[in-house]
């Protein structure tokens, strides 16, 4: 099945309707999970090592350890004392624990020691920042304070880990992950698929967004959206969706067939267009 986009706000304006029409908030988080389910499974070969960065409790690292078989590795890194656990049952329970890694920190631009926020009652939000909540939501959450360790992903591993995907999902955090990881995107050219809240993402980490395509810009990766637009500055403020996205090193004709393929297969099982013209 081919992905048949027009790079025009309209088409990109209409797309996103659709997706809010046909499946709600509800519906498109979950065929986001959907899709990262799918790219790594069509990316990733026996042996390769991959990194699941916000491991939560588990749905991608398990994953991403059984597409990596038995002589792969996986690198989890999940800094919520309150998750961890839960995260170590689910691995010990689908028998990949001897091939993933959990990092017991946050990841971010710099080294050092932060304050992390739990949000009880909403384990999937918690992060280094504390995002804005909606009226409900700030009623049914306590949120905790801890201190945790921050790394890089370069202070780490430098370039040396041969990183063949990188999935990033850090309630905001995903574009300072990915600045202490130069080393390792220029040097392996891993694809990367991460969720990101553009501006809300950007001011709650202090960055904007010329800082945002700049770095894409200057490790020469290009952006698709969640549904498969090429995303640039113009779209930065376009609608409140897509927020996961898809980056892909320039010239690799492979990576972006495997990635458009896997895009056109999820919107299609999800009874929404694959192309936009009529």
């Amino acid at each position: 099945m081919q992905l048949d986009r027009t790079d025009t706000n309209p088409a990109r304006s209409r797309a996103y309707a659709e997706l809010l029409a046909t499946l709600g908030v509800s519906g498109a988080a979950e065929m986001y999970e959907v899709l990262t389910e799918r790219l790594y499974a069509a990316w990733l070969r026996p042996g390769d090592v991959a990194i699941d960065a916000g491991a939560n409790v588990g749905r991608h690292a398990i994953g991403m350890a059984q597409a990596v078989g038995q002589g792969g590795t996986v690198h989890a890194f999940e800094p919520s004392p309150t998750v961890l656990p839960m995260l170590y049952a689910r691995l010990q329970k689908a028998g990949v624990n001897d091939r993933v890694t959990v990092h017991e920190l946050a990841l971010g631009r710099a080294p050092g020691s932060a304050r992390f926020h739990v949000l009880h009652g909403a384990l999937g939000m918690s992060g280094l920042q504390l995002r804005e909540l909606a009226p409900d939501l700030q009623a049914r959450v306590n949120i905790e304070e801890v201190e945790v360790h921050v790394e890089t992903l370069d202070s780490l591993f430098g370039h040396g880990l041969p990183a063949r995907f990188v999935k990033l999902d850090l309630e905001g955090g995903e574009l300072d992950a990915m600045r202490g990881g130069t080393d390792l995107l220029r040097a392996n050219r891993p694809l990367v698929v991460f969720e990101n809240g553009r501006g809300h993402s950007a001011k709650d980490y202090g960055y904007d967004m010329d800082d945002f395509f700049g770095f894409f810009e200057s490790i020469s990766y290009r952006v698709l959206d969640g549904v498969g637009f090429p995303f640039t500055a113009a779209q930065w403020s376009l609608g409140s969706v897509p927020w996961q996205f898809v980056a892909l090193p320039d010239g690799d004709a492979n990576m972006l067939d495997c990635a458009t393929a896997v895009i056109a297969e999820v919107l299609a099982q999800h009874g929404l267009r694959t192309s936009d013209q009529t």
